[in-house]
């Protein structure tokens, strides 16, 4: 009897083992090997808030006129007409007057006020950059186009001046030009 008891007891023990304690024993393995993940996600969550809180304060170290300029040098969204608007300054201060502005995409043109991107590039950093070409005209004596085309590239606006043409005056001349102008696409 004692030997059927102690049988009886082994084969309840190994059952246990197998039947209970193993199940039990790779399910935590399992929620441990989980617990690693989300320990690891949560230090790379750390580093991220790191590395924000780092870039936040290299950003508020920055003045605030620089931000401008650095929001005029490549803005955020297409702003036809605030590029109108300051070439139209830049003309102005030159001596003379822009017409005839025409936004360009893709072959086609469109009024100056609506928003007409072409192509898509990214930059060495990976951000998206997208262009539009603008088409438009100004008039004066030659000396002022030298001074409007010296202005516009000292300006802080990225342009690149991708096509020109001189239509002779008796007393002013008219200089069709076709630039192409720079933003980041969010």
């Amino acid at each position: 009897m004692q030997n059927i008891f102690a049988l009886i007891l082994i084969i309840v023990a190994i059952w246990g083992v197998f039947g209970f304690v193993s199940p039990r024993y790779e399910k935590v393995k399992t929620l441990k090997a989980s617990i690693e993940e989300y320990d690891e996600a949560l230090q790379l969550a750390r580093q991220a808030e790191a590395l924000r809180a780092n870039l936040i304060q290299k950003y508020t170290s920055f003045s605030r006129t620089d931000l401008e300029k650095l929001q005029k040098l490549l803005p955020d969204s297409v702003d036809n007409v605030r590029l109108i608007i300051d070439l139209n300054g830049i003309a102005a201060r030159a001596g003379m007057y822009i017409s005839d502005v025409k936004v360009e995409s893709g072959g086609q043109t469109s009024l100056a006020r609506e928003s007409a991107p072409t192509t898509v590039k990214t930059s060495a950093g990976g951000a998206a950059v997208e262009d539009v070409a603008l088409r438009f005209s100004v008039t004066g004596p030659y000396e002022s186009f030298k001074n409007f085309l010296f202005d516009v590239e000292r300006s802080l606006r990225i342009v690149d001046i991708t096509a020109t043409a001189i239509r002779p005056g008796k007393l002013q001349n008219t200089y069709d030009l076709r630039l192409r102008t720079y933003w980041l696409k969010k």
